[in-house]
């Protein structure tokens, strides 16, 4: 039996997306890349909204609060993809506008059930979602798999074994095909380093404060985690060598360049956004907002398009 590659039988025609939840449009970018026209985008934040106009002026933009009673959804063949705000359901234990955890977690929840039944009971051709892979959140959509064995797949991928040049842990769940279509990624695809994407590099590690107090969550509750660290990747000062990927860039903690001499870390500078955008997996003709702030929000909150493209099969025509 002739195995399935993403160059080869998973080619296809375009199909129209809709991406709520949108944010900048890491998915748009992602979908736009393997060839499909992105139709709708919806999210009821104004400002991050404006930065997907400017990057797909082609589609309808809705400015609203989700879920809403109606959406104009296309007549024909069609994807839908969601990112439910995942603030609330994070490990970094955030706050979301003003929300106390508890309250956050369970709006964050609510979203992620309302999506789950949206796309599933849609008329969509297919279907994705992109989410953090809390215990929580796996167990909700574990309820709808159970429930719709033919319309619901999902697993937990890590980012960097699709190539992308930083550690990034999250759940997929959607249509058969497109988790398919994401597990023949993974085996097909190769590592690529902050080196091999940035050149050249203001320093030799990068770290943020999220990587540190990870760390010292994980020696305090497993003192044998101290054997697991490799110590050139992932030294103890919470810093990622730039000859491995670097760590989940977050949309509050900004990145920091930095060395280590005799065990001790030293910053250099902080990212800048085109290089942030870079280790997203973002092109590099991406049009980003002038204010630093929101860019850091946006790039920190978006799916890795160099993901996002492998969720639906590449159009014909980019092949011929």
């Amino acid at each position: 039996m002739r195995q399935l590659t993403l160059t080869g039988a998973l080619a296809s025609e375009e199909v129209e997306v809709v991406d709520l939840f949108c944010g900048a449009g890491g998915f748009s970018c992602g979908a736009a890349l393997s060839g499909h026209r992105i139709v709708l985008a919806c999210d009821d934040d104004p400002e991050v909204l404006e930065v997907h106009r400017a990057n797909h002026p082609q589609c309808v933009h809705l400015c609203a609060t989700l879920p809403v009673k109606e959406l104009p959804l296309p007549q024909h063949k069609y994807h839908i993809h969601g990112s439910p705000p995942c603030q609330g359901l994070s490990i970094a234990r955030t706050r979301s506008r003003g929300l106390e955890r508890s309250e956050a977690k369970a709006m964050g929840l609510e979203l992620v059930d309302w999506f789950l039944g949206f796309a599933i009971s849609s008329n969509a051709t297919s279907w994705s979602m992109e989410q953090v892979a809390a215990p929580q959140v796996l167990r909700l959509i574990e309820k709808f798999r159970l429930k719709h064995p033919k319309r619901c797949n999902y697993a937990v991928f890590e980012f960097c074994d699709f190539g992308l040049p930083q550690k990034r842990r999250r759940v997929i769940a959607g249509s058969l095909d497109v988790i398919q279509r994401l597990l023949i990624a993974r085996e097909e695809s190769q590592p690529v380093s902050v080196a091999q994407s940035l050149s050249p590099c203001p320093a030799m590690y990068l770290w943020n404060k999220t990587n540190k107090s990870g760390i010292r969550h994980k020696l305090s509750k497993n003192k044998k985690f101290l054997e697991k660290i490799n110590v050139v990747n992932y030294p103890l000062t919470g810093c990622f060598s730039i000859h491995g990927p670097s760590p989940t860039i977050c949309a509050g903690v900004p990145m920091h360049w930095a060395n280590v001499q005799n065990g001790r870390r030293i910053l250099i500078c902080t990212m800048k956004p085109h290089e942030m955008l870079i280790l997203q997996g973002f092109p590099k003709d991406f049009k980003l907002p002038s204010k630093r702030r929101l860019c850091t929000k946006i790039i920190g909150n978006a799916l890795p398009p160099v993901v996002a493209k492998y969720m639906l099969p590449r159009v014909r025509a980019i092949h011929s």
